[in-house]
């Protein structure tokens, strides 16, 4: 059972895992770590350049990330997280990247207790493959799309490394994979504040340190969010997400796994993307003391046409605000936001 604690690192909360994992460093594009993949040493043969490396890291499905000492950074801001994200995922070993097979539950027993094995990739692979991404969809979801073009902003992208063909052919081979059923791989790199997601605060027996951010930076974040879903409203669309809010959202607010977002011709409920991301920012990333500041900020920051009582944000509760904004959404407007 691989151990994990939260701790905070350079002022920001992160989960990290207690004991050291060996994993092979590789240079694709340079020797700075944003210019190399990261793998378990079994996929990476002798004659590959590489270096083996030992780091506190934290595994998240087929993501590794990779603590600094030095920070990256971008826009200004410093990061001190890089999130690998195609390294393997943990299932009977470590990091497997396995091209054909899912590890999956099969059966679901007393105590809630699961157990899992080795099942063909189409019985729940949903299109990827297991521990890594396929290039074709890594540089799909590099691009960011369909936030990129909405002006919404999410965890950095910094790199996209395609896998080199010794590896993937050390992988192919570890599986016992036909070559005609090995696609081309990727590693996509992020750069990231903390690594902590907001479903994290499913667990109740973990306590997460304070956030460092303020109620004007996730209004901001949350006003860019509202503005183009209303757009799209009008326009008879709106933004979807594949699975939880909470999973696709770090406590700093921004969003990350791109791949989960779309837009979509509307649902049963046009207003629960919204819906879902105010309730993480007001019960999940910021303390009451500073809804009011938050509210205030986002007023300001939404036009009048969607939001013309703005003003009296401060004379009503989270909910009710939280209700306003939603009855909002739902108001036809055809004017550019």
């Amino acid at each position: 059972m691989i151990q994990r604690q939260t701790e905070t690192y350079h002022g920001m909360p992160v989960v990290r895992e207690i004991r050291e994992r060996e994993i092979a460093k590789v240079p694709i594009t340079g020797e700075e770590l944003h210019q190399c993949i990261l793998l378990h040493p079994r996929y990476v043969p002798k004659e590959v350049l590489h270096e083996i490396i030992k780091a506190r890291v934290f595994v998240r499905g087929r993501s590794i990330d990779l603590f600094l000492e030095e920070p990256y950074i971008h826009e200004g801001k410093e990061h001190w997280i890089l999130n690998y994200k195609g390294a393997g995922a943990d299932a009977d070993e470590e990091l497997v990247i396995h091209p054909n097979l899912w590890w999956a539950a099969t059966e679901h027993v007393l105590r809630e207790e699961t157990k899992k094995k080795w099942v063909p990739r189409s019985w729940g692979g949903y299109g990827r493959m297991w521990g890594t991404v396929i290039t074709e969809d890594g540089r799909k979801e590099y691009t960011g799309e369909p936030l990129t073009t909405l002006h919404i902003p999410y965890t950095p992208h910094i790199a996209i490394h395609e896998i080199p063909f010794p590896i993937r052919e050390c992988i192919r081979k570890t599986h016992k994979t036909q070559r005609e059923d090995m696609p081309y791989l990727s590693q996509m790199i992020r750069a990231c504040r903390t690594n902590i997601r907001c479903d994290r605060y499913g667990d109740n027996s973990v306590e997460i340190p304070a956030i460092n951010v303020t109620g004007e930076e996730i209004a901001d974040i949350d006003a860019r969010i509202i503005n183009a879903q209303k757009e799209l409203i009008n326009k008879g669309q709106v933004l979807h997400c594949e699975g939880n809010i909470r999973e696709n959202r770090v406590l700093d607010g921004l969003l990350t796994d791109t791949e989960n977002i779309t837009i979509q011709s509307p649902r049963l409920n046009e207003t629960s993307f919204i819906q879902r991301i105010l309730s993480t920012s007001l019960h999940m990333i910021l303390p009451e003391e500073q809804h009011e500041k938050y509210f205030e900020a986002l007023g300001k920051r939404i036009p009048t046409v969607i939001l013309p009582k703005y003003q009296q944000f401060g004379k009503h509760t989270t909910e009710e605000n939280i209700e306003f904004i939603l009855k909002a959404m739902l108001q036809r407007t055809y004017s550019t936001v």
